[in-house]
């Protein structure tokens, strides 16, 4: 009894298993996939496609490949996103045919290509390139609303396909236009030119890698301010078209006086709109662009005329007002450019004084008003900080609010520069009554450079500052070169001298003193003269009646040195009054400079060398 049930359950089994193949195999034969080695709607790649025409209804649009770039054609001529008409191409060449519908099955149904969506399609889209066509037409929706029908070149199929190459369909031919300002690569662009109402038309052109202005002033330009006005234009976007619009094709057909009325309308005429072209290398034509009026009810808005002359659209007015600058906003704000290593002379006319520093081979030395050794440091500085300077502002032509009273101003200094890079000659005239600022007015173009006083270097513009140029070196003698050592104050009428033979190591007193040999001050005194500096420079030019008024004529302390060397002059330290704060005035007899010592250096200077003999 247990096997007829085992043998009656296998034998029904079997009838199930049987009934299900019969009912696979008959919706293969019915609803198959016709041919397994091309699961895709389209064939082949679609590189080769020049022309795409897309019929909805009684709209259509049409595209064509020219040179590299595909560009509208209809309903009227416009450029197109290059990127959604290859998301275009890309969505039909990817697409996958899920199910075929053969035409013989749809007529034992009763079914016909109305019932698809088919006949009339809702959608035509024609592909065209040199040697084939695709014709493809696309249909209703399945039921469950994910797929679509589709016929493809007059094939007696139905295919079904994914909706999403329905979406990827633009419904309009605003969705393909291009929104940008302008075309073409941000990096080629060579010239800007600028023409704004009541402004001066200005031009700018790239050359070797930097911005310069060629209109209406040779100048420099500002590469960061260039830089971003071409980032302005090219990262716009229309936020919606004015004309020609889809809603109303017939507007391309207006009369060249109907168009140019609305051109006034828009204030996209030449007089009153900003211009702006823009020319890439390698000869292009230029790329002119004009930015109109407000538009009514937006204020946020302006008319935008593209390059194309074919097309306004609405864009935002920081566009426009970003464009609306003066020829002193886009100069390069540093009145110097170039290394500190190619200037080759520095010339300053201060107080009556000319002060003249040149650079030979890396080192600097004063040519004027005497020849002498520079404080390589503090000249290197002050040509970096010359070369770093940048302007507050820029004014042209005397434009400046208080030109009048600054022409009256006499300058403070003249300044001269010369290197690799070119000269520049300039004067230092007061920005205003508290010297919070200064004016830099160059002598061979009518440009002034409004500079803050913190920033402007001191030798420029003060005695002092010229004079922390020179080498503040008072004496650097050798310990081994000393010889005599003679010492004269004020306040001793007695002169006390030490000296040593030639190759003896050993101090003695000189003639006529009298005393012991402090050993630790003579040498504290001889380490001293080996590096003795000044505190700084107060000035050079040292007439007897400057020599009386800083004390040098009766010094507070005398010290002549002899030394052993080639040109064995005698140098002598006068150290004259005091200069405030510890410090003295002090010179070298023959040199004409006058130095300020500080009070380590003279507590060194006038420790005594000798101690008088106790009993």
């Amino acid at each position: 009894m247990g096997n007829r049930r085992i043998i009656l359950f296998l034998l029904t089994a079997i009838a199930a298993c049987s009934l299900l193949l019969w009912a696979l195999h008959q919706r293969q034969r019915d609803f198959a996939v016709r041919d397994k080695a091309r699961p895709n709607l389209i064939d082949e790649a679609l590189g080769r496609v020049e022309r795409l025409t897309i019929d909805r209804g009684d709209t259509r649009i049409g595209l064509a490949l020219t040179g590299e770039r595909w560009c509208l054609t209809a309903p009227f001529p416009a450029q197109v996103e290059q990127g959604t008409v290859a998301r275009l191409l890309d969505a039909f060449e990817t697409v996958r045919i899920h199910d075929v519908l053969a035409f013989h099955e749809l007529r034992k149904r009763e079914l016909s290509l109305r019932e698809f969506g088919l006949a009339p399609a809702r959608i035509h889209v024609m592909l065209e390139g040199s040697q084939r066509r695709q014709e493809i037409l696309l249909g209703a929706f399945t039921p469950l609303g994910n797929e679509l029908y589709v016929r493809a070149n007059g094939t007696d199929h139905i295919l079904v396909v994914p909706a999403a190459l329905h979406d990827a369909i633009p419904r309009t031919a605003d969705d393909l236009r291009s929104r940008k300002l302008v075309y073409g690569p941000r990096s080629a662009v060579r010239t800007l030119e600028i023409r704004a109402p009541g402004s001066p038309f200005i031009t700018l052109a790239k050359e070797s890698g930097t911005w310069r202005l060629v209109q209406p002033a040779t100048a420099p330009a500002d590469d960061d301010t260039v830089n971003a006005l071409l980032d302005t234009l090219y990262e716009a976007r229309l936020s919606h078209f004015v004309w020609p619009t889809v809603s109303n094709v017939m507007d391309v057909a207006e009369t060249e006086t109907a168009l140019k009325t609305r051109m006034g309308v828009y204030g996209l005429g030449i007089d009153y709109g900003v211009q702006i072209s823009v020319q890439e290398n390698g000869g292009a034509p230029p790329a002119k662009l004009i930015l109109g009026h407000t538009l009514d009810g937006a204020a946020a808005l302006c008319y935008a005329l593209l390059p194309d002359g074919g097309t306004i659209g609405a864009v935002s007015n920081s566009v426009a007002e970003a464009f609306r600058l003066t020829v002193g906003s886009l100069r390069d704000p540093r009145p110097f450019y170039g290394p500190a290593a190619g200037v080759r002379r520095l010339q300053i006319h201060l107080a009556d004084t000319l002060f003249v520093l040149t650079q030979t081979n890396g080192i600097w030395r004063f040519e004027a008003p005497v020849a002498d050794a520079a404080d390589q440091t503090a000249v290197r500085e002050t040509v970096e900080r010359l070369l770093r300077l940048k302007a507050d502002a820029i004014f042209e032509n005397g434009t400046e609010p208080a030109a009048d009273s600054l022409e009256r101003a006499l300058p403070l200094s003249h300044v001269e520069i010369a290197s690799d890079q070119g000269a520049w000659r300039f004067l230092v005239q007061p920005g205003d009554l508290e010297n919070a600022v200064y004016h830099l007015v160059f002598t061979n173009a009518p440009t002034v450079f409004k500079i803050a006083s913190s920033n402007l270097p001191p030798a420029l513009v003060t005695m002092a500052g010229v004079f922390s140029l020179r080498d503040k070196s008072v004496l650097a003698l050798p310990r081994a070169s000393l010889r005599r050592i003679t010492v004269k104050r004020d306040d001793a009428p007695a002169v006390v001298t030490v000296e040593r033979d030639s190759g003896d190591a050993l101090w003695h007193l000189g003639e006529g003193s009298s005393g012991r040999i402090a050993e630790a001050p003579l040498h504290a005194l001889m380490a001293g003269l080996e590096d003795l500096r000044a505190h700084r420079i107060e000035g050079v030019g040292l007439t007897a009646e400057r020599l009386a008024a800083y004390g040098l004529s009766t010094p507070w302390l005398e010290i002549s040195i002899d030394v052993e060397a080639q040109d064995a002059v005698r140098k002598t330290l006068l150290i004259g009054r005091d200069a405030g704060f510890g410090k003295r005035y002090a010179a070298i007899r023959g040199l004409d400079v006058l130095f300020v010592l500080d009070r380590a250096a003279l507590d060194i200077l006038s420790t005594r060398i000798v101690e008088p003999l106790t009993p």
